[in-house]
């Protein structure tokens, strides 16, 4: 993963945005090696308590929400994708099922053009 650096003086209006941020995770304090200095960090996690939590959803309906789903900071969409070359990039670990959905909701955002759409096109 990546950790952040910030100082002291800066902290507070940091964890105020965080927090107000990511206030659908849990805040989760861990200790982070850098360059042989443990230091303290946070980092978040699902909260299957929270009351946007939707737990385990149906293949299909994760793939629709997903591909309609826009907030303030831009598309699921583009968050999936995102999430997902950060992970690759980083060395993480390639998870199967999210990288299913992410094809999925690509090519429902993107279906094949059909014999119609084609004729209009040309």
């Amino acid at each position: 993963g990546a950790a952040l650096r910030v100082a002291a003086g800066d902290w507070p209006d940091a964890e105020a945005y965080l927090r107000d941020r990511e206030r659908a995770y849990r805040w989760i304090d861990v200790a982070v090696d850098i360059g042989g200095e443990t230091v303290r960090a946070v980092t978040f996690g699902y909260d299957p308590a929270h009351p946007r939590a939707v737990g385990r959803l149906p293949f299909d309906e994760t793939v629709r929400l997903i591909a309609q789903g826009e907030g303030q900071k831009g598309t699921s969409r583009f968050y999936l994708a995102s999430t997902l070359a950060a992970v690759v990039e980083l060395g993480g670990i390639r998870n199967r099922y999210l990288h299913g959905v992410h094809r999925a909701v690509e090519a429902a955002a993107n279906p094949p053009a059909t014999a119609t759409s084609r004729y209009l096109l040309n």
